[in-house]
């Protein structure tokens, strides 16, 4: 039998495993890509070129470039930007995680929420109007995609009706806009996750029997049906959240948030080796540690989960 603890370590090891395979395939990935930094936007005297290497240490041998990127991320110090002077991937994760987590925390909470309510409808109304109109609402949702959705709502509200800020951050009306254009797609997904298992759910027994009683469709709802029909969605979280975060990264480009997603699409622009090698190894240790949590917490929830992990 497994104890819990040893759950719970084989699981952090799974996950210090991926994030070096993660880490391992993304260096050697930027370093099979023709070109450098440097040499993007003008040509540089052969002299200043080699002064570049050195002072990043990119003239040393790739296998010592590989050790001290594995030592920056373990000692958590990716390094200095080669675009932006004076500034580290740290000083960025420090200033625009919070901006990028508030964003991101805000869709999936908008998400859970709009598509819980509209799989309800659709469920408890099956094959009639509200169902039908969830679903079409559910069908354009998976079918946009979140850049087309965001410059729809520039053009709409910041443009035309000029209600909305197009762009930047600041109070809780540049949130909007962005947390819209995030939340669209996962409510959309959620819905139709949620109306489904519903549908199975209202047609057991059980719940046959509660209406039989007399009980109202509200309390069915909340005490037999919803908890049921959230497990899928729990299971689901981790690949929503994924969804929402990189999401973020063209999002945040277009409303000019200066989030980490902003961050980076231009150090993939820029070519900045250490941004976006920093920020995949971030991206993915965020994500893999959500999904852990969310894995802990299905297994608490569900006592079927804790049982097979015991076995």
């Amino acid at each position: 039998m497994v104890t819990w603890v040893s759950y719970v370590v084989r699981k952090l090891v799974w996950i210090l495993a991926s994030i070096f395979v993660v880490a391992s395939l993304t260096f050697f990935l930027m370093k099979c890509i023709p070109g450098d930094p440097f040499t993007q936007e003008q040509a540089i005297p052969e002299e200043i070129l080699k002064s570049l290497y050195t002072h990043y240490g990119l003239d040393k041998p790739l296998f010592i470039q590989y050790l001290k990127y594995l030592k920056g991320i373990i000692t958590w110090d990716f390094g200095p930007s080669f675009k932006f002077e004076g500034r580290t991937l740290n000083e960025i994760i420090s200033e625009g995680f919070p901006i990028s987590f508030i964003l991101g925390s805000l869709a999936l909470i908008l998400s859970l929420g709009v598509g819980i309510s509209l799989g309800s409808l659709g469920a408890f109304f099956h094959h009639r109007r509200w169902d039908k109109i969830t679903m079409i609402l559910a069908i354009i949702g998976l079918s946009v995609p979140s850049f087309i959705l965001a410059t729809s709502l520039q053009y709409l509200f910041g443009m035309k009706l000029k209600i909305l800020p197009i762009a930047r951050w600041g109070g809780f009306s540049h949130i909007i806009m962005p947390v819209l254009s995030l939340s669209f797609f996962p409510s959309a997904f959620i819905a139709r996750l949620i109306r489904s298992k519903m549908i199975e759910i209202l047609s057991r027994d059980y719940i046959l029997a509660a209406r039989a009683k007399g009980l109202s469709s509200f309390r069915i709802w909340k005490n037999h049906v919803l908890k049921n029909s959230f497990m899928p969605v729990l299971s689901y979280l981790g690949s929503i959240s994924t969804n929402i975060f990189t999401g973020s990264f063209v999002v945040e480009k277009i409303f000019g948030i200066p989030g980490l997603g902003h961050w980076f699409v231009t150090s993939i622009i820029n070519r900045d080796y250490t941004f976006i090698m920093g920020l995949t190894v971030f991206y993915s240790g965020v994500l893999m540690v959500t999904i852990f949590v969310i894995d802990i917490v299905y297994s608490i929830i569900d006592p079927r989960v804790r049982t097979k992990i015991y076995e």
